[in-house]
């Protein structure tokens, strides 16, 4: 299983400590900081798979950029020197700071395939690594390019209010060719039925940091991580007082800032990517412990199966000559919620997980299950079949959300729940 080091918002520069909204910023403690979290990385009894940091190793306020090329050469010094005895890859995310040196020479010295990329792990892990810098003030790219070009549109299109807080010259996002590399990615996770950790220096969840914070285009990026279910955790740093937040069925944890870590403590963590939770081993006070589920679950085809084929004829039959369009072009219409009393809502609901299948609407046969209707497949791609379903009625929608809800449940307890309300086991 993929145990990795992880680490965010070191900021190093030779310079006297800051103080921002009553928070101190202690530039020069930062190497021996890493330094010490590198050699806990390395002893640790079980080789990491990687280490990783979320931007922003250095502050980089120095005129010179040879002085600021020279900081984070040193800060870099410690990680290399210290993993480099055990081969412990390390994998960087860029941040806004960093780009007080030209792009090109960060990704060199920082030994970046691209300023986004992809490693496939072990155990059925993909990392997705987001440059949010890409759509920001400070790009670095050349004027003119494609990237300027479009960094300029949105910032002119999207300008700072009290509303959008988070359109300021330190915040970024993904250009539109890096968020369609982003859905690719995810749909190729999918196929291979791979979790997915994606990482990024800037936060995308408005509930795992401030909005002050956020990324330029966080809600579309979000929209692509939240209708991926391969998504598992997503990784940021930038906001320094750290935040977490489940939501979407998907956790999102923002890393406090190793800069800011008191005086004789420290700010990072160690990640054990298991099969069913997700470790977080803060080694630290500044960083709190978590185990989370993992999202999702497993449920059988059958079941499935017979509430969608229960609730198309469950709808034909009581609506009449006046339900909705099962094979047509046509979205059908819902009845309002407001009319819908909520205890026959659930009966209804609660019957169509434990009638055996009957026949499509319209009279036609039911085609039944597919030859692997035995084969378990993960709950939280329910929604792939939800939108197979678009075209058909809301109420064997509405059982597939209600399916769906279960994923914040571990597997068996969504098993044992689904085995209570169903005495479909021996229909078959």
């Amino acid at each position: 299983m993929p145990r990795f080091g992880l680490f965010a918002d070191v900021q190093y520069a030779d310079m006297d400590d800051g103080n921002t909204e009553g928070r101190v910023q202690r530039f020069r403690e930062a190497p021996g900081k890493v330094m010490r979290a590198a050699e806990d990385f390395r002893t640790q009894e079980a080789p990491l798979s990687f280490v990783m940091s979320l931007g922003d190793l250095i502050n980089g306020n120095n005129v010179n950029p040879v002085l600021t090329e020279q900081e984070l050469h040193l800060i870099l010094a410690p990680i290399m020197l210290l993993l480099s005895w055990r081969k412990i890859p390390t994998f960087h995310v860029l941040g806004n700071h960093e780009l007080r040196l030209a792009r090109g020479c960060v990704l060199q010295t920082l030994h970046m395939p691209a300023s986004y990329y992809s490693r496939r792990l072990s155990s059925g892990w993909t990392l997705l690594v987001l440059d949010s810098t890409e759509l920001s003030g400070h790009h670095c790219y050349p004027q003119g390019s494609e990237q300027c070009n479009e960094a300029e549109a949105f910032a002119a299109a999207h300008p700072a209010t009290e509303r959008e807080p988070h359109m300021v010259a330190w915040n970024g996002g993904l250009g539109s060719r890096q968020l369609k590399w982003l859905q690719n990615e995810l749909l190729q996770a999918e196929s291979e039925r791979r979790h997915v950790l994606v990482a990024a220096h800037h936060p995308i969840s408005p509930q795992a940091a401030r909005k002050t914070h956020l990324a330029w285009n966080w809600r579309e990026i979000s929209a692509v991580l939240v209708a991926s279910p391969a998504v598992a955790l997503v990784l940021a740093g930038h906001d320094h007082e750290g935040g977490y937040a489940f939501h979407d069925g998907k956790h999102w944890l923002t890393m406090p800032a190793l800069l800011e870590a008191p005086t004789g403590s420290n700010a990072y963590a160690i990640v054990d990517l298991r099969s069913d939770k997700i470790v977080i081993d803060g080694r630290s006070s500044t960083v709190q412990s978590r185990t989370l589920s993992m999202p999702g679950g497993e449920l059988s085809v059958r079941k499935v199966w017979t509430c969608l084929d229960n609730e198309m004829k469950r709808t034909s039959t009581a609506s009449g000559p006046h339900s909705a369009e099962i094979a047509g072009d046509h979205d059908s219409v819902a009845e309002p919620a407001s009319k819908q009393d909520p205890a026959s809502k659930r009966q209804r609901t609660e019957a169509s997980l434990t009638e055996a299948a009957g026949t499509q609407a319209g009279g036609q046969q039911s085609e039944g299950p597919p030859s692997n209707w035995e084969e378990l497949v993960p709950l939280d791609q329910l929604s792939k079949m939800r939108a197979a379903w678009t075209k058909h009625n809301r109420r064997a929608l509405d059982t597939l959300k209600r399916l769906q809800e279960q994923v914040d449940l571990p597997v068996q307890q969504q098993l044992d729940k689904l085995n209570k309300q169903t005495t479909m086991a021996n229909t078959f």
